[in-house]
């Protein structure tokens, strides 16, 4: 088993205010470093349930991503059906 985790910001619709996200990518097959940092990357702004969205529809397996908005923690999980 894999497990990637990655760090990366994005800027919330609603206040425009910069947001640090948390991805953890379970998987059983091979992801290359460059193509999870790209995704990341490519995400400037969105709310954290269609980033996770996104990045699932990337990637698969299994992932959760974890964000604080306004004080709240908010953690999506894809995967785990």
């Amino acid at each position: 088993m894999n497990i990637y985790r990655a760090k990366f910001t994005a800027v919330c619709p609603n206040n425009k205010k910069i947001i640090l996200y948390t991805l953890e990518i379970t998987t059983d097959q091979k992801i290359m470093v460059e193509e999870i940092m790209e995704a990341c990357l490519k995400i400037s702004c969105g709310y954290h349930e269609d980033i996770a969205e996104s990045l699932y529809a990337s990637f698969g397996s299994k992932q959760v991503l974890t964000a604080t908005h306004h004080g709240v923690q908010i953690e999506t999980r894809r995967g785990f059906d």
